[in-house]
């Protein structure tokens, strides 16, 4: 219990600051008029809450189309933790969570996107609620394959491929042509589509082709294939 003490009658606002308080926790102040430090007037109650520390040792994981945070309770009291789950300024999932959690997985989310995962301690409650500041960690899923890749269109210098848009969110597609075809070069292609021909090839080579999902810094394989360009015909002088 604190007390402090104003004696200037003069004033008509006073303000008082109480310090080395523990975050987190609900205090009452309490009001009083005294004259000559005898009447006193009944006392006016005021609940108030210091702001809670943040959760430390935040950490957001991909796995599959979850994200799952974890954190360690902060010093001083704590009620609770908020949570949200945001793409961009969109606020996906709100979630209050008790003063003992320490984990929590969102899970369901779109291939590929990139969400921002927030936490904040509470304390306190209607009136006198009070909140830490923000922790955010943004985090992406990991795209989905492409699915039916297939080769519409084979030359002696050229294959041409196709597939199915993957699910979820995308930047676009990278294309590999792999050969141990001797002179023959291997071919990377970035892609914004869902169809290309991979040219400038090795005549009569077999060539392993891979689609990939690019989205931010991760990527998905789909199913490797493997194609032969057409034999390149001789001329003939007459």
């Amino acid at each position: 219990m604190m007390f402090v003490t104003h004696t200037n009658t003069r004033e008509t606002h006073f303000t008082a600051t109480f310090t080395g308080l523990v975050s987190g926790r609900t205090y009452t102040v309490g009001v009083q008029t005294t004259v000559n430090g005898l009447l006193e007037s009944e006392i006016v109650n005021v609940k108030a809450t210091t702001a809670p520390n943040a959760p430390t040792d935040v950490e957001v994981t991909a796995e599959g189309r979850s994200l799952t945070i974890d954190w360690q309770p902060p010093t001083g009291d704590v009620g609770g933790y908020s949570l949200q789950l945001s793409f961009g300024s969109v606020a996906v999932n709100d979630v209050s969570l008790s003063a003992n959690a320490t984990q929590y997985k969102f899970s369901g989310l779109v291939p590929g996107r990139e969400y921002n995962v927030s936490i904040t301690s509470v304390s306190g409650a209607g009136s006198y609620l009070a909140t830490s500041l923000v922790v955010t960690e943004a985090k992406r899923i990991s795209p989905a394959a492409p699915t039916a890749v297939k080769v519409i269109a084979v030359t002696s210098s050229s294959i041409a491929l196709s597939w199915d848009a993957a699910e979820g969110d995308a930047d676009g597609y990278g294309v590999t042509a792999i050969t141990e075809c001797q002179g023959s070069a291997n071919v990377t292609l970035s892609v914004e589509g869902v169809m290309v021909e991979v040219t400038g090839l090795g005549s009569g080579c077999e060539y392993e082709l891979t689609v990939l999902t690019l989205s931010g810094e991760k990527k998905r394989q789909a199913v490797s294939l493997k194609q032969t360009t057409c034999k390149a015909r001789k001329s003939t002088k007459f």
